[in-house]
């Protein structure tokens, strides 16, 4: 009998220990139960071969000991499913390109107040004139978060940035502010947070993080495997006018989606592309890993 209970008090421990825990919802998210669908919170356990739907243009972001599983499209979805698609995700090192350009913001040419608060200047080359609006204050809090950002700090730096958020008056730094925060949380390994935080982002060329945003959402997108969304977001990068770094990357992303799509063809052509466009750089060093396999 004692036994018994001992094997019983394991077999719970166990399967306790395989479920999932629902740590961000956003729109409406349910689970399948015996009596049709109820809706699932933040906190909620979920049993591995469970069934979640999503809608209302509905996000989840689900964890299970270190690991994070993200739900960004609407659409009923098996967690086995879910567990298996996700096992590579993010390995492939375009999480790798964006900490460095990031770094090449900061450390890079240019080391003035203007300079090191954003890519954009960067990206059309003219720092002096396309962030005038940053005042000495917005730059340093962007030096000081991506600097931490650049370090693996994520935590610290989304608390970095949600204090300046509380204090900004400005729209465009506002909007600098969610890409950053949406960066912090991509690093902590929460994608559909981030997610939503890039979709709440003004869709405007001119702004300071608007080729970084595009290419975090299209690495959200390869990680989700939602490949065609991430060729759409893409676009704007690979039509020749974005700056070498930002277009390299953009092509790897690419070259990803199109060997996710089973495009293996197209996928050749954007790594050719994007290799190109500056053999020495770190990207290409991850092009020609992906190449060679």
């Amino acid at each position: 009998m004692i036994l018994t209970g001992l094997f019983l008090s394991l077999t719970i421990a166990l399967g306790s220990a395989q479920a999932l825990k629902v740590t961000y919802v956003d729109g409406t998210v349910e689970i399948q139960a015996a009596n049709g669908w109820r809706p699932l919170d933040v906190g909620s356990a979920v049993a591995p071969d469970a069934r979640v739907r999503v809608s209302d243009s509905g996000t989840a972001e689900f964890t299970r000991g270190a690991k994070h599983f993200s739900i960004i499209k609407d659409g009923t979805y098996s967690i086995a499913d879910l567990l298996k698609g996700s096992a590579g995700a993010g390995q492939q090192g375009v999480g790798v390109s964006l900490a460095g350009k990031l770094h090449s913001v900061v450390s890079g040419t240019g080391q003035t107040s203007t300079a090191v608060g954003g890519a954009r200047g960067a990206a059309q080359g003219d720092n002096s004139q396309n962030l005038t609006w940053m005042d000495d204050q917005s730059s340093e809090t962007n030096a000081t978060v991506l600097a931490l950002l650049n370090k693996g700090r994520y935590h610290e730096a989304e608390v970095e940035i949600k204090k300046a958020m509380d204090d900004s008056q400005e729209d465009q730094q506002k909007q600098d502010l969610q890409y950053l925060l949406a960066s912090a949380y991509y690093g902590e390994g929460e994608s559909a947070r981030a997610y939503r935080t890039l979709l709440a982002m003004t869709d405007d060329p001119q702004s300071t993080y608007y080729p970084d945003s595009l290419i975090l959402k299209a690495q959200i997108y390869v990680d989700n495997r939602s490949y065609s969304d991430g060729l759409t977001v893409l676009k704007p990068l690979l039509s020749g006018s974005s700056q070498a770094q930002y277009a390299q990357v953009g092509y790897l992303l690419a070259a990803m989606c199109y060997k996710g799509l089973g495009d293996n063809g197209s996928a050749k052509s954007a790594l050719s592309s994007g290799y190109a466009l500056d053999p020495q750089s770190d990207t290409a060093k991850q092009i020609s890993k992906m190449q060679s396999e």
